[in-house]
This record gives C-alpha cells, sequence and structure tokens, in this order.
C-alpha cells in the first residue's frame, strides 16, 4: 500500500455533533511502495478552522520521505521539526540508562 497524502484536520470541529474527534483524511493506492516513495502531509493546527480548506490545504502541503517513517508512528510536521521529533525518540534509551532502567510519571 503506497501513502499518497495525509490531511491531519487535528482537533478542528470538522462534525459539529461530533466534537472529540480528530478527523484526517488518507489517499492510498494499492501497489507496493517505491524504496524512495514520499507521502504528501498536511496539518491543520488546533482551531485554526477550515473555512477555506483548499486554500488552507495548499498552503500546508510538505514532502515526507515514507522511509523515514516509523510503525510506531507518522510524523508528518515539515523537515527541521520532523528530524528534531526524530532524533528524541531514537535517543529514548540513553534516558533509560540514566534512570536505571525505570522512569516514573507524576
Amino acid at each position: 500500500m503506497v501513502v499518497e497524502a495525509i490531511v491531519d484536520l487535528g482537533d478542528n470541529r470538522v462534525f459539529a455533533d461530533a466534537p472529540d474527534v480528530y478527523p484526517a483524511i488518507s489517499i492510498l493506492q494499492n501497489k507496493a511502495p517505491a524504496s524512495d516513495a514520499v507521502a504528501r502531509a498536511a496539518v491543520f493546527e488546533r482551531g485554526e478552522g477550515i473555512e477555506k480548506f483548499a486554500k488552507q490545504l495548499q498552503a500546508r502541503w510538505n514532502s515526507v520521505p515514507v522511509s523515514d517513517m516509523d510503525d510506531a508512528g507518522w510524523q508528518l510536521g515539515g523537515g527541521a521539526l520532523r528530524l528534531i521529533l526524530k532524533k528524541l525518540i531514537t535517543r529514548d534509551t540513553a534516558t533509560l540508562k540514566v534512570m536505571g532502567g525505570k522512569i516514573f510519571n507524576g
């Protein structure tokens, strides 16, 4: 399955009767992905609204290399932000070592 595009509408109230829904639009193609596959992604901010959806969408498209994505979760933000988040996620083992293998919530 090839991911061609993802639009994350965040917590904008797209459906008036369903305030706690976080809708997303995915465009997929039923074929094997190429090793250099790139998806388009657009992320809408909280409370931004989607009154002028087509215009807003064009301003938000960015390219996301599919090979950089992890099955645990995709980072849809643009370039630098996506790379920073990936670095933070992949270095969590250092935190475990510092904490002696125990991380506490509170």
